[in-house]
């Protein structure tokens, strides 16, 4: 992927310094504020499903989304250096996820985060916990210093989550085997439908044979039966920057596995189709009022726990999707406006910029015949000229900003 932060502005180095703040000592879990320990519901609550089954606010709800975003990078930085220091952030990340993987009762599932006691988990997951925990595991099986025993491991992950996801007609279950609240990946609406495909053809990479392969083409012959809209059919998810960026791995993932050539066509194009949507969303933002917001980010608030602001009557709402996520989460957000601003004008942006650069096609122009790459460089070196990093409270604004410089 393109570097694009220049290395005399933020290195890697200096923002990996800042990212371990928001990992555990003992587990290796990253946290999603820097409240890190001081933000977690206690165990009965986890399995109580407080805040929800999700763990949406809980402050470890994406620890798995958050590493397997990491690990390929930190892969790279490792086999690139040589240096000590990135093979030890590597293997510590890939035992974070391998242990994610696997901590559950039922093979297959991703948990998102474990508790201080490395036992406890919510038992919902997330289509995006899966779509860069494969990643991950593609990345663990490519990388000589992960060794036979995590390379095995991540190989039967794949193969225990693919029967998982069949077993409960391509949407991902509960810990418990019950219906996910964000799962849905037997829909084959487009951005699901790359997920999906992106399982099954890391799944005919990582075990290959007649059986996976068999499985991978079957299912890509049904979710292009119907897709018929194109990429962006289903209104509003498609602008999520997030959305995007989870999207566009999937794709990336299906070009470079794709056993079939006449369709790296296919997803060469949906990349770069994604690549220019994201920078003309990039486009549309106020850059005075990004740079601004940041600036001032340490004016604001320290970010407040979940727990504090939980009453009786989001207890009772708890497993209530729309309250769940919508009235308590709504009102965390707006109690929290230092993480929200960081979600509006680090974290979105980055992940433009990002779903740029995974398209991995830096002669992109507009329809206009300009060159999109200079573009998304001025944007985001603004942003890193703006941010002190002892001012991010957001795991995900460290993240983003270190998959940018590595």
């Amino acid at each position: 992927m393109n570097t694009l932060l220049s290395t005399d502005n933020l290195s890697a180095e200096l923002i990996w310094t800042a990212l371990e703040k928001f990992i555990d000592p003992d587990t290796g879990v990253l946290y999603d504020n820097s409240l890190g320990r001081a933000e977690l519901p206690s165990r009965d609550q986890v399995l109580d499903d407080v805040p929800n089954q999700c763990g949406w606010t809980s402050g470890f709800e994406d620890a798995a989304l958050n590493a397997g975003f990491l690990l390929p990078d930190v892969i790279q930085l490792a086999q690139q250096t040589g240096d000590e220091k990135w093979q030890t952030a590597a293997a510590r990340l890939a035992d974070l996820l391998l242990k994610l993987v696997t901590v559950s009762d039922t093979p297959g599932f991703v948990a998102r985060g474990v508790l201080p006691d490395g036992v406890t988990y919510y038992r919902d997951s997330s289509t995006d916990q899966y779509t860069m925990a494969f990643r991950a595991m593609h990345a663990i099986s490519q990388w000589e210093g992960a060794g036979a025993t995590r390379q095995r491991r991540a190989a039967q992950f794949v193969a225990d989550a693919m029967a998982l996801l069949q077993r409960h007609q391509w949407d991902i279950p509960t810990a418990d085997g019950q219906k996910s609240w964000v799962g849905e990946t037997s829909q084959f609406w487009p951005d699901r439908a790359s997920r999906l495909l992106q399982f099954a053809v890391t799944n005919a990479a990582m075990n290959p044979g007649e059986a996976s392969l068999s499985l991978y083409r079957t299912l890509r012959e049904e979710c292009h039966s119907r897709r018929a809209r194109g990429l962006f059919s289903k209104p509003g998810y498609a602008t999520i920057p997030y959305a995007l960026l989870q999207t566009q791995v999937s794709l990336r993932m299906l070009w470079e596995l794709e056993p079939d050539p006449e369709y790296k066509m296919v997803w060469r194009l949906s990349m770069d189709d994604l690549a220019e949507n994201a920078v003309l969303q990039l486009q549309a933002r106020d850059f005075t009022e990004i740079i601004e917001k940041i600036e001032h980010l340490s004016s604001l608030p320290e970010p407040v726990s979940a727990m504090e602001l939980y009453t009786e009557e989001n207890y009772a709402n708890r497993h209530n999707l729309e309250k769940a996520a919508g009235s308590f989460g709504g009102y965390y957000w707006k109690c929290n406006t230092r993480l929200h601003t960081e979600q509006g004008f680090i974290r979105q942006p980055l992940e433009l910029a990002l779903c740029f650069a995974l398209g991995g096609n830096s002669e992109l122009v507009d329809y206009n015949g300009t060159a999109l790459l200079p573009i998304v460089k001025n944007c985001i070196e603004q942003i890193s000229r703006a941010i002190h990093l002892d001012d991010i409270r957001f795991c995900h604004s460290a993240v983003s900003l270190f998959v940018a410089a590595a």
